[in-house]
């Protein structure tokens, strides 16, 4: 007689042994009577925003007990009946009015939100935020041609292709384009592993074209040196906000805006980048000495750990400028002595590494500075701002 064949494994917290930096998630299993195999099922969501071990292991609690008591009851993960679920693709403003929990059959619709809902812990938010917008105009673009209800295995080259040439007609970037099909491509891939398509029809399908570099452009050194000195007479927390970027690489939008004085150490020299503020990850940004000079003279590290380093009164406070205020502020200056609009806020971000870079500082160096993955990144990002720099041509090409 045969070995009866488990139909499914209760669902247990994987806890990385205890380590909050660990990544936690609760697993269990599922016999798929399609194929016969047992599949295995994780549960991310809502571990990574907890910052106590037992905030966790209360919220894993939570979670085994409600889908050890489906299971139990008779219900199995793939089941095509109609599902409940949070719509994530929904717009702000629709989910406050009308909420975003959403009735639907399990199909691409269902699959988009399921796949946001696995990654929302995981992402920073824009990032997060990026996926979302991306997914949303491809799936309004399939409401357009009557395909609401259009089934994950359903969808073809042909669909993904035909929106995506539909993008380069409407003169969308190049680069816009490219990350669209990454997004569409990812889910897919991600359905492939899940076992609910075969394969990914993404392939053959073009990124088009590059109109026009948008990108914030860096500024000569007397010119960054001038505008610096202009803003520093007029507005000493912009002032201070722009010398961050300048030294620091800092990125403006919730790295700096949101940063504290309790991540500033002027012992050590360096400002912990938050991870719920970071674009990417967390990480320890090391302070040249003249930023080093301006926080000591503003006496920063005597202000309450918890308040923000940019509060609205002008000073470290409990609340902090929205997000487009310091672009606001820095455009004006930037229009006041007549700088063209190519430079941007960023700008002191690409400027500061640039003349890093030019200084002499090796490759590593810059990299860390900008905390990019890898030299090999730091190489494109320089070379796209200002060209290969050859020191044989520059200062020992032979003359006549």
């Amino acid at each position: 007689m045969g070995r009866r064949k488990v139909k499914f494994v209760l669902p247990k917290l994987n806890d990385g042994g205890g380590k909050l930096s660990a990544l936690w998630y609760v697993e269990y299993s599922y016999r798929d009577e399609r194929n016969d195999k047992l599949d295995r099922f994780r549960i991310y969501e809502g571990f990574k925003a907890l910052q106590t071990t037992d905030e966790r292991y209360n919220h894993a609690n939570a979670i085994i007990k409600e889908i050890s008591d489906k299971i139990l009851s008779g219900w199995n993960p793939f089941e095509l009946e109609k599902v409940v679920f949070n719509n994530h693709i929904a717009y702000n403003i629709q989910a406050r009015v009308y909420g975003n929990r959403e009735e639907s059959e399990k199909n691409f619709f269902y699959y988009i939100n399921a796949f946001l809902g696995e990654k929302k812990p995981l992402l920073a938010i824009k990032t997060m935020q990026d996926y979302t917008s991306k997914l949303r105009m491809f799936y309004h673009w399939l409401q357009t041609k009557g395909l609401d209800n259009i089934y994950a295995g359903e969808i073809s080259n042909d669909h993904v292709s035909d929106y995506i040439y539909t993008l380069i007609e409407k003169g969308r970037e190049r680069h816009t384009i490219k990350d669209t099909k990454q997004r569409i491509s990812q889910v897919l891939n991600w359905l492939v592993k899940k076992r609910v398509i075969k394969s990914n029809p993404v392939y053959d399908v073009p990124d088009g074209k590059q109109h026009y570099d948008h990108s914030a452009q860096p500024m000569t050194q007397d010119e960054a040196s001038f505008l610096l000195s202009y803003i520093k007479e007029r507005n000493e927390q912009l002032y201070l906000f722009c010398s961050m970027i300048f030294y620091c690489a800092i990125r403006p939008g919730t790295e700096l805006r949101l940063l504290k004085v309790k991540d500033i150490n002027l012992f050590t020299k360096t400002i912990t980048i938050r991870p719920e503020n970071a674009k990417t990850t967390q990480g320890i940004v090391n302070m040249p000495k003249k930023l080093i000079e301006i926080l000591s003279e503003i006496k920063i590290s005597l202000n309450e750990r918890e308040f923000y380093v940019f509060g609205k009164e002008g000073k470290p406070g409990t609340e902090c400028w929205g997000k487009n205020h310091f672009r606001l502020e820095f455009n004006k200056y930037r229009d006041a002595v007549g700088f063209p609009k190519e430079y941007k806020l960023y700008s002191w971000k690409c400027t500061g590494g640039i003349l890093f870079s030019m200084s002499g500082a090796p490759l590593p160096a810059v990299r860390d500075h900008f905390r990019h993955k890898s030299t090999a990144y730091t190489d494109i990002y320089i070379t796209k701002k200002i060209g290969k720099q050859n020191d044989y041509v520059k200062h020992k090409f032979p003359e006549l």
